[in-house]
């Protein structure tokens, strides 16, 4: 087992020798790698994509300005979802929203996550912006949704939800949702 380590391996004394035991019996030794340097598990060295998983696994979805959902306004909608495995994970992404002309007059518009389908989450981890914008907007406006962390035991569904309020010109949104896996 002293093979790939460069350093001593210290395990707990099993009980039966007067020891606390190991919490976890299941060592592969030959898929994961430790660092002397930095004492964490060393990543990949190439262009490739963590397993899943495995630390690092990336699960998005993405609706791009070519689909993009169309709102309601004061209605909560998703704009995609994913689904995450059991561990914990760190959910990020952005929103953009696409009013239907120039003299589309906006309010607030406000973006997050949630595991419950169509329902803003708490407001600290919303992507919110109450200007009130009349005439000669751009053409999209986006934000990026603050980082929020899931730690879950089963596969779980999460939203990218929005929100805003706007006249009868008409607004769409579109954006991303990534999961990275922690640990």
């Amino acid at each position: 087992m002293s093979q790939g380590f460069t350093n001593a391996l210290t395990l707990p004394l099993p009980v039966a020798s007067g020891g606390t035991g190991v919490a976890n019996s299941n060592w592969t030794a030959g898929s994961l790698t430790f660092s002397p340097t930095t004492q964490g598990i060393v990543g990949t060295t190439t262009n490739n994509n963590a397993s899943a998983g495995y630390v690092g696994e990336l699960i998005f979805s993405e609706v791009f300005n070519t689909s993009p959902v169309t709102l309601t306004s004061t209605v909560t909608a998703n704009v995609t979802s994913i689904t995450i495995t059991a561990g914990d994970w760190d959910v990020f992404g952005q929103i953009q929203y696409s009013p239907a002309s120039l003299s589309t007059r906006l309010g607030y518009r406000t973006a997050g996550f949630n595991t419950v389908s169509a329902t803003l989450n708490d407001a600290l981890y919303r992507a919110t912006d109450y200007t009130n914008l009349l005439t000669g907007i751009p053409l999209s406006l986006g934000a990026v949704v603050p980082t929020i962390r899931y730690t879950v035991a089963s596969s779980t569904t999460i939203y990218l939800t929005v929100n805003a309020s706007f006249d009868t010109a008409g607004l769409s949104a579109f954006g991303a949702i990534y999961a990275r896996r922690i640990r």
